[in-house]
């Protein structure tokens, strides 16, 4: 009995090394993205515009161990990698370099790896993630997939993105000035996107901005350079017909938003003040050149 377990065991040590040796393993890299495997064009593009100039790692082939679990994601597809990263690089990097006068401050702010998800996280209130930014080092982009670079809407949304994500990458090498969280202190509210009030009633340029005061800064930087000066100023202007003569239809200045923009002045203020002390960076100016990037990526 005991030689014929022997016998099993050896027979079956035989057969295991004769499958070992006869299907060999091979590597697939990438296997839920559909990837092309080896170095290709898109590869090429990225070691030309973000690896070499900036020593930005782009990762797009698929590795889910880099993405929160809780979230079901999809891989980007190849066909939409270089229009979204060229994108990002005219809604980013090329307004500040022409800003700045060099890629010099790039160079050293950015973060050396940005990592692109095909589909948006979403939570199970609704809201989606299309942002994250950590350790100063690494941004996750989401929603490859869904950015229509032909529809305005979809650009200046990845506009707003990229640059509320670089501010918290700022903001992690900078201090928030400690003056900015308390303007609005006691209307943060981790029950934003449910939340009755309106924004700018209570001094937010989003709902979004109420979540906690570094989301807040964040959301104010990244708006006011994709809105540009016109388009801040309009959200800023809310006015009403003057009651007191509505025959003429003369607009004023609605009384319900006045303490509200009064608070967006003091952080807008301190945003410049803090662009300008840290970095040496004229926001407004910076703020034209981002807010024309949207025409520019759109038309392509």
């Amino acid at each position: 009995m005991k030689d014929r377990k022997y016998l099993v065991l050896f027979l079956l040590a035989i057969f295991l090394f004769s499958c070992k040796k006869d299907n060999k393993l091979v590597l697939q890299d990438n296997y839920l993205g559909n990837e092309t495997a080896g170095k290709t064009a898109i590869d090429t593009y990225l070691n030309d515009q973000f690896v070499k100039p900036y020593n930005i790692e782009v990762k797009y082939k698929w590795d889910q161990s880099l993405f929160d679990q809780q979230y079901i994601l999809v891989p980007p597809q190849e066909t939409n990698i270089m229009p979204f990263m060229e994108g990002v690089k005219k809604a980013w990097l090329d307004p500040y370099n022409a800003e700045t006068g060099s890629d010099v401050f790039m160079k050293i702010y950015t973060p050396k790896q940005m990592i692109l998800s095909g589909s948006a996280e979403i939570n199970t209130d609704g809201t989606e993630v299309l942002g994250e930014a950590s350790g100063g080092l690494t941004i996750l982009l989401t929603n490859v997939n869904g950015t229509d670079l032909t529809d305005e809407g979809a650009v200046t949304q990845l506009v707003h993105v990229i640059n509320h994500e670089f501010t918290h990458i700022l903001n992690q090498k900078k201090v928030i000035p400690v003056e900015y969280a308390k303007v609005s202190a006691g209307d943060y509210s981790g029950n934003w996107a449910t939340a009755k009030e309106i924004p700018l009633q209570l001094g937010f340029i989003s709902a979004y901005a109420r979540d906690k005061y570094t989301e807040d800064i964040a959301e104010m930087v990244s708006w006011m350079l994709t809105w540009g000066k016109d388009g801040y100023e309009a959200y800023l202007n809310k006015t009403i017909i003057d009651p007191t003569d509505p025959a003429k239809k003369r607009l004023i200045p609605d009384p319900a938003y006045a303490a509200g923009i009064a608070k967006m002045r003091q952080k807008e203020a301190i945003v410049v003040d803090y662009f300008k002390k840290n970095f040496n960076i004229d926001f407004y100016s910076l703020q034209t050149r981002v807010h024309a990037s949207i025409a520019t990526i759109s038309n392509n």
